[in-house]
């Protein structure tokens, strides 16, 4: 109505006040809603700000990279000309539609620059968010058994939470143990780290589920119902929770997709920068090369998964956005595996592909004084001590382009053509979570409850209420989330997942299945790997 659209338009007005000028990362993904109806929305990341831009219903269009590349030029012209900004990258997943889409985009390069106010070639680049979930589908082809454990671990935790009594006894048992209680966290499929983090809880309460057994057979059984086979269905669950040999399993999974779950974690953040990925890279390969407790197999099959999805990556991109961190600059290269020179060609290389500029003397002095920290580019020039603590300060993400636009005398020639490429590289966000998040919004607004609202408006609701969490935030009147804490829950909210998960008829709902889960997560990664 009129008074959705005003205020939209006031949302738009502080957008285009806030980011005008500024460099941007566009990034889309499809979604279906509770209509059926096919969506693809767009949003730009500024300064790790994700706004929302464009939903395009495309139910009755193909889904080909072709029409996929129409909306995104679409959409980068919106961008360019509505709110006066320069997209310098495009990110997508790696769906067929997505992989040839990014293919066309970075062919019409020379095209691309005539758009709007677009003065840069377009990096397109995967969701690494996406690339590191592949990698966990890697690993349940690697050894199908998993599948199996994990399937008999969630049954516990569903039979649990689907019987009252055995919850509250559980409950009671807790707090004879830890003196504290937590829930029995039941995965949900759209959650990438959720199955690990309900392996780390069931293997928590182990000793408790145990004890919980041995004190109360007979109730337990009873209170799963009257029927023979409801009754079997307990004495099951009593055999997995006393059987070691599985907890055993269940506990080599968790640490076998611990690494990966942190991984997941860092890449899906909206201010998840490309050296972050590549360091995530590089730590998993260490990680799961030196760590011999991992059993053989599992341990060359991640590492080929991960090379897999390195070879698909614009390296060297990656490579000069870990030399540009000012913090570790040449410090973690082998000078045996990359020889100074050979760096060097690299950042000409990306510098004359970005910038459209030629590398000169100056450029290559500037290289030099970076690498040895002299001049503007030493420690104490760019500060790195006040601006580290001033983010840890603040509770924020260290902010990198920050610390280079400190330095920026304007130039895009010369020394400071080093500073200017890497204020372009530090403003691309390396995944499209964002729009996995305005997705969760958009299911929010699009419920059972009100599924004929047609999708323009959601858009435009959602967009209102992300504009009025930004204003929240900014006032401080929202609340801050908590940093999650791998391998230490004590933390953790009770109420996680305590409510009832099962059927009228005492099934269980599909998308809790492990098997389908795991199958869907190896067809991804299946169709990742085919040629578009």
């Amino acid at each position: 109505g009129r008074v959705l659209d005003r205020e939209v338009q006031k949302v738009e007005d502080a957008v285009k006040t806030k980011v005008k000028g500024q460099l941007a990362t566009g990034v889309c993904d499809g979604w279906k809603n509770i209509a059926k109806s096919s969506l693809v929305s767009s949003l730009m990341s500024v300064e790790n700000e994700p706004y929302l831009i464009q939903t395009h219903d495309v139910t009755g269009d193909p889904k080909t990279g072709d029409h996929l590349l129409k909306l995104v030029l679409e959409d980068i012209h919106l961008i360019e000309t509505k709110y006066d900004m320069k997209i310098i990258a495009w990110c997508t997943d790696d769906g067929p539609d997505g992989k040839k889409m990014r293919r066309l985009l970075q062919n019409l390069y020379p095209w691309l620059m005539m758009l709007g106010n677009c003065t840069e070639p377009l990096i397109a680049i995967l969701c690494w968010a996406h690339q590191i979930n592949l990698v966990v589908g890697d690993t349940f082809a690697i050894r199908r058994s998993i599948t199996e454990d994990v399937n008999r671990a969630l049954d516990v935790v569903k039979w649990f939470n689907n019987h009252g009594t055995a919850l509250e006894l559980l409950h009671q048992e807790q707090l004879l143990t830890f003196a504290y209680a937590w829930a029995l966290i039941l995965p949900v499929i759209t959650r990438w780290t959720a199955h690990y983090l309900a392996l780390t809880r069931i293997l928590k309460l182990k000793r408790p589920l145990q004890l919980c057994w041995t004190r109360n057979e007979t109730k337990l059984v009873v209170c799963a119902g009257t029927k023979e086979e409801l009754q079997e269905k307990a004495r099951e669950i009593h055999a997995t929770v006393k059987d070691e040999a599985f907890w055993y399993r269940i506990d080599r999974i968790q640490k076998i997709l611990e690494p990966l779950a942190i991984a997941a974690n860092v890449s899906q953040a909206s201010h998840t920068r490309l050296d972050h990925v590549l360091l995530t890279l590089g730590n998993l390969v260490r990680i799961y090369s030196e760590n011999t407790e991992f059993d053989e197999d599992m341990r060359t099959g991640i590492i080929k998964s991960l090379e897999k999805r390195w070879k698909k990556a614009d390296q060297d991109i990656f490579i000069v956005a870990v030399f540009l961190n000012p913090f570790i600059r040449s410090d973690l290269f082998k000078r045996t595996a990359l020889r100074e020179s050979e760096l060097y060609i690299i950042v000409e290389h990306v510098y004359e592909r970005l910038m459209r500029c030629k590398a000169t003397i100056p450029f290559l002095s500037a290289f030099e004084d970076y690498k040895r920290r002299q001049g503007e580019f030493s420690d104490e020039a760019m500060s790195l001590n006040m601006m580290k603590q001033k983010f840890a300060d603040e509770g924020a993400p260290l902010d990198v382009q920050l610390i280079w636009a400190r330095v920026d005398s304007g130039v895009l020639e010369g020394r400071n053509g080093l500073v200017k490429l890497a204020i372009h590289i530090f403003t691309v966000v390396a995944n499209s979570a964002g729009c996995e998040r305005i997705f969760s919004s958009f299911g929010i607004t699009h419920s059972k409850l009100r599924n004929k609202i047609d999708a323009k408006r959601v858009h435009k609701m959602t967009a209102v209420g992300m504009q009025m969490k930004r204003e929240d935030r900014d006032l401080g009147l929202s609340r801050q989330r908590r940093k999650r804490k791998f391998g230490d829950e004590d933390g953790d909210d009770i109420s996680l997942s305590t409510s009832s998960t099962g059927t009228e008829d005492g099934t269980e709902p599909g998308p809790t299945n492990f098997s389908d889960y795991a199958a869907g997560l190896i067809q991804q990664a299946v169709i990742s790997d085919a040629p578009d």
